[in-house]
């Protein structure tokens, strides 16, 4: 939500964009190596009913992160140009 809204453009929020686009590198790495805390209901509803997260579905959040970063990269394709 912070991208948005009257007044808001392009290199005000660069820097909030480059941060989403690590997070999905983040939790795609979290995810690799079966940690989930960055994943809060995801990491509870997995202990308190000690199971394991399915292949399958790992796999699936893992292709739905690789697909957000992609869409969001199309939306904010480069880095805003200085006027130095």
């Amino acid at each position: 939500m912070s991208l948005q809204g009257p007044g808001i453009i392009i290199f005000n929020v660069h820097d909030r964009i480059e941060a989403m686009l690590k997070k999905f590198i983040f939790w795609n790495r979290c995810l690799q190596m079966n940690e989930y805390d960055c994943f809060g209901f995801l990491s509870s509803l997995l202990s308190e009913n000690k199971i394991q997260l399915n292949e399958s579905i790992k796999r699936d959040i893992t292709e739905h992160l690789k697909q957000l970063q992609l869409t969001f990269n199309e939306y904010f394709p480069n880095k805003p140009a200085s006027n130095n």
